[in-house]
């Protein structure tokens, strides 16, 4: 197994695959009111049966030798797509298909992510859809479309903290 040229470990002790449980705009609700104004699954959520979200992958290349780095993201989607997407759900006849959507979390140390447009792209049977962020001055864009290098990589580690409970 490689060794990570950052801190001697195997790369496979590296596999951390952050996601957050809920948008942002949802996990900030008081838990009582958010159980009367959410339902969602585990890749599913409306809001006051108005706002829209599929949990979907951010994959970030990351160069020298490790497999992508993968950020668990909510998208915020028109009405039409969400429902699409349950009648859909888990089979194959998803994949291939696209969604414009908006990112619907900020991971630790990033700026904000409102307003950032993105492309769902969806996938066969029970695997996420892939989220791909539009071109804009983001640096989570950046390090989509250019890669991250393991020091960055361990940036993006230490920024995870058990402290933010949205992200797990």
């Amino acid at each position: 197994m490689p060794i990570c040229s950052d801190c001697g470990k195997d790369l496979d002790e590296h596999d951390i695959e952050p996601g957050f449980e809920l948008p942002d705009v949802v996990w900030e609700i008081p838990l009582d009111e958010r159980e009367e104004r959410a339902i969602y699954t585990a890749d599913l959520c409306s809001l006051d049966d108005d706002r829209f979200f599929i949990r979907c992958v951010a994959y970030v290349r990351v160069h020298g030798g490790r497999e992508d780095f993968a950020w668990g993201l909510w998208a915020e989607v028109s009405e039409e797509v969400f429902e699409w997407y349950r009648s859909v759900y888990g089979s194959d006849r998803r994949a291939g298909s696209h969604a414009r959507a908006f990112v619907a979390n900020t991971p630790p140390g990033y700026e904000s992510l409102e307003e950032q447009r993105a492309t769902i792209v969806f996938r066969n049977g029970p695997v996420r859809p892939k989220l791909e962020l539009l071109p804009s001055d983001h640096g989570l864009y950046a390090e989509q479309r250019d890669g991250i290098s393991l020091s960055r990589f361990h940036e993006i580690i230490g920024a995870i903290q058990p402290s933010k409970p949205n992200v797990h």
